[in-house]
């Protein structure tokens, strides 16, 4: 009896390990994806925030050459809906007056 039930205790503590295992790697792994989606989405409001710049020096909202004043509106769209994804307070997907300055370092 006594060989029997030191397999039964072995088979509970590598059960028992195995559940520990399977959530630590649980943990770690949705922490870690976590951070690299944050740091893709403050690289496209680098790029986003660059590329509206490009139209709108001044950033007042108005393109700088006719050419461009087609494409001002999408950039702006595209800035508030990454910055609101970023939780900044001011981009709000209905109200974006101050989201270009807080979200762009460069128009601030």
């Amino acid at each position: 009896m006594k060989g029997i039930s030191l397999s039964i205790e072995t088979v509970i503590v590598m059960i028992i390990a195995a559940v520990v295992l399977a959530v630590l790697v649980l943990y770690f792994k949705g922490t870690v994806f976590q951070g690299k989606s944050q740091i893709d989405a403050e690289g496209e409001r680098a790029k986003a925030c660059a590329d509206y710049m490009k139209l709108d020096k001044n950033c007042d909202g108005k393109a700088d050459d006719s050419a461009s004043s087609g494409l001002l509106d999408p950039a702006r769209k595209r800035i508030v809906e990454i910055c609101n994804q970023l939780n900044y307070p001011e981009c709000k997907p209905n109200d974006n007056s101050g989201c270009i300055h807080k979200c762009c370092i460069g128009c601030g």
